[in-house]
């Protein structure tokens, strides 16, 4: 028997590579030029773009591992650049997400460069939310949103951070994404 994949996205890709593994025979359809569905280069403005790593969000140990499997060599496929974000918004101050360059384990090291470059209450915020997060996935889902707001989360990091990471991570408006995906992601 042959199972028939439409789409070679990752998600079709690991399925192929995995039935393939299993001894099945696989036929793999894909419309667009490239494999690799929205996670690819596209070219902008006479650039190549890397767009849709964030599609991989929460994904990326198992990424890695079914890279290794097919034989790629991780440092061969990713540059790794020291943390370096500034987030501007005209009704906030910037937030910085700025590696520190200390031995720190992470998200030691993550909390430090927060406090240094953002302050006291931006590490104490974000420390209380991420506490929070696996607690509430036994809890009944609401809106990140609403979950953000009930975990006293400020104007700013919901509007500089949270909303942002939500869409990008989740491709889901901060008001109507799940909290319980969110979280797990």
């Amino acid at each position: 028997m042959t199972t028939l994949i439409v789409g070679a996205g990752w998600s079709g890709l690991a399925a192929a590579v995995k039935l393939i593994q299993q001894g099945e025979d696989v036929i793999l359809f894909e419309s667009a030029k490239q494999i690799g569905g929205r996670a690819r280069n596209v070219q902008w403005q006479s650039q190549f773009v890397d767009n849709g790593q964030h599609l991989l969000i929460g994904g990326y140990v198992r990424t890695l591992a079914l890279l290794k499997k097919l034989g790629a060599e991780e440092s061969a496929l990713f540059k790794r650049y020291p943390l370096n974000i500034s987030i501007f918004d005209k009704h906030f101050p910037p937030l910085h997400f700025v590696d520190v360059g200390n031995r720190l384990p992470w998200p030691l090291s993550l909390l430090l460069s927060l406090w240094k470059h953002n302050g006291f209450d931006v590490v104490k915020e974000l420390s209380q939310l991420v506490l929070s997060a696996k607690r509430q996935c036994s809890k009944p889902d609401r809106s990140v949103l609403d979950w953000l707001h009930q975990q006293k989360q400020s104007p700013r990091l919901i509007t500089q951070l949270w909303e942002p990471l939500c869409l990008a991570m989740l491709n889901t408006p901060i008001k109507s994404a799940s909290t319980h995906v969110f979280a797990h992601v």
